[in-house]
């Protein structure tokens, strides 16, 4: 999945379950969700969060060489907003309350 830029309609299925189980765990415990390891990229995730009702900031944050992201998501069932991070250089994806950083 992760080549691949459009999910097919079981992998969208697939990761609405576990980002739904992943924001349970960050409301619950976990401070981080780390999916550095998981099929899927930046744009996946943001793709499945918004079919899940979440909406993003348009305001995405970037900075130069290391090719870092920050994607900020809100909804109206949350209180905190939630941020996606990746590292273009290290491959490095993971999820977080933005109050938790």
């Amino acid at each position: 999945m992760r080549g691949e830029w459009k999910l097919r309609d079981w992998e969208q299925e697939y990761w609405m379950r576990k980002m739904e189980s992943h924001i349970k765990d960050l409301c619950l415990h976990t401070n981080k969700i780390d999916l550095t390891k998981e099929d899927i990229n930046p744009y996946q995730v943001r793709e499945i969060l918004e079919l899940l009702g979440w909406e993003c900031d348009e305001d995405i944050e970037t900075n130069g060489w290391e090719q870092d992201m920050w994607m900020r998501f809100y909804s109206p069932h949350y209180y905190n907003r939630l941020v996606v991070s990746s590292c273009g250089m290290t491959f490095r994806l993971e999820m977080y309350w933005e109050d938790d950083v």
